[in-house]
């Protein structure tokens, strides 16, 4: 069995030549994994550095399973995490009009939403960028 760390950089193929590289984020539950994925191509035959690669700007932030790893679509070839506490990670909009709260990807609930979609009120602590919030 593949143990995944927090921290772990993989690489996603995209062709013979080129891959974009992923980071682990958080491991919340034993159901999912919080990764993010950095912009731009990397060529497979050239050196690495992870502090180099967890520069790049992040193309986008997902949950997953661990099928991707467990089946060698997705190689870990490293672990990094001295740049995990800088990734902000995206805060959600959960539950029905009368229920709705405010929740980040690890699950962690932050308040309870009032008013409607057209409240622009924002959260304690937290900013908000382009229509998303973030923790800050």
């Amino acid at each position: 069995m593949m143990k995944l760390k927090e921290g772990d950089l993989f690489k996603i193929r995209l062709s013979d030549q080129n891959y974009v590289v992923g980071q682990i984020v958080s491991i919340p539950n034993k159901e999912s994994i919080a990764i993010v994925v950095f912009k731009g191509l990397c060529d497979v035959g050239s050196p690495y550095e992870p502090i180099n690669l967890t520069q790049k700007e992040i193309l986008f932030f997902a949950n997953t399973f661990d099928a991707k790893f467990h089946h060698r679509h997705w190689v870990i070839f490293a672990n990094y995490s001295a740049n995990l506490s800088n990734i902000r990670l995206p805060i959600y909009k959960l539950g029905t009009e009368q229920e709705s709260r405010y929740e980040d990807p690890l699950f962690r609930m932050f308040r309870r939403a009032s008013g409607t979609a057209n409240n622009r009120r924002s959260l304690n602590g937290i900013h908000r960028t382009e229509a998303k919030y973030y923790i800050a």
